[in-house]
């Protein structure tokens, strides 16, 4: 099997000024190239292989309180395999690589960063009733410390139309190159941290009128160190900083409906609680509904 993903976008917008004055000039152009190929293929019936490759580009280009000329690429590959040593169990292993790239024309030279990971993960099943799902990854940069996580979730059908769900992991997110790149004729933000989280979510799923209604109500925690988030540093200039700690929690809700075979209707709802620890303000820019 092979797939392949094309995608293209141009975004042109006009911009507000700043202090009361408005610049007609001031506009962003937005372009985005996005590929991606992949393969894979069974080799014996308890082995498959899978390798994939892919390049995306942004350029934002326009002017904002000056001109702005920034353009990052990314560049990607990977390779999996998978394994299937006992019934009802597969064991997935890999390695994913990235080299991401960074021009701000008038600002600063190209900037550069390689990630290197290497990822084990093991699902299980017993009896089309449990399913149990162990996973770890160890991701290596070039300019930042490495970090190692893991996840792992379960999926229980307590009752036949009943099913309980849940998961707990940890979390390793560093600064991307629009964090620390893109700046207004700003030095980089190399001082950013990587965030690092804790998480875990509980849910329950119930299934009515024979498959035709589905519900499912998730509660979700998130606890964050270094994350990072927009902050207004002075009237009207916005840039990424560190929150020392975060605490995120909140409630995911959702509907399926098919009163007929050929119509399906979902309906979604998030309720999200995301707090500032040290000061208990809420993080700004994350809509509570």
């Amino acid at each position: 099997r092979a797939d392949l993903t094309l995608l293209y976008m141009e975004d042109d917008s006009e911009l507000d000024g700043f202090g009361g004055a408005d610049d007609l000039l001031e506009n962003s152009k937005k372009k985005k190239l996005f590929a991606a190929l992949s393969a894979s293929k069974p080799i014996t019936d308890t082995y498959s292989q899978k390798v994939s490759a892919g390049y995306s580009k942004q350029e934002y280009t326009g002017f904002n309180a000056g001109p702005v000329d920034f353009t990052t690429e990314d560049y990607d590959a990977s390779l999996q395999a998978d394994i299937t040593p006992f019934e009802n169990d597969t064991l997935s292993a890999g390695y994913d690589f990235r080299r991401s790239e960074a021009e701000n024309v008038g600002n600063f030279d190209k900037q550069s960063r390689d990630q290197h990971a290497v990822f084990l993960n093991d699902q299980w099943a017993w009896q089309e009733s449990l399913f149990i799902n162990v996973g770890g990854r160890y991701d290596d940069f070039s300019d930042i410390d490495g970090k190692a996580t893991w996840k792992s979730s379960a999926s229980w059908f307590a009752l036949q139309d009943t099913r309980l769900h849940g998961s707990v992991g940890t979390g390793y997110r560093a600064p991307t190159m629009n964090d620390l790149y893109f700046t207004f004729g700003e030095p980089p933000r190399t001082y950013l941290e990587p965030e690092q989280s804790q998480s875990f979510d509980l849910g329950v799923e119930q299934t009515l009128l024979d498959g035709k209604l589905i519900g499912d109500v998730t509660y979700f925690q998130s606890d964050v160190e270094d994350l990072i988030a927009w902050e207004e540093v002075s009237p009207g200039a916005w840039q990424p900083d560190n929150v020392a700690e975060a605490e995120i929690q909140g409630v995911e809700a959702s509907l399926a409906c098919s009163p007929i075979d050929t119509l399906l209707v979902r309906l979604f709802y998030t309720y999200t609680d995301a707090e500032d620890v040290d000061t208990g303000l809420e993080l700004p820019r994350r809509a509570l509904h």
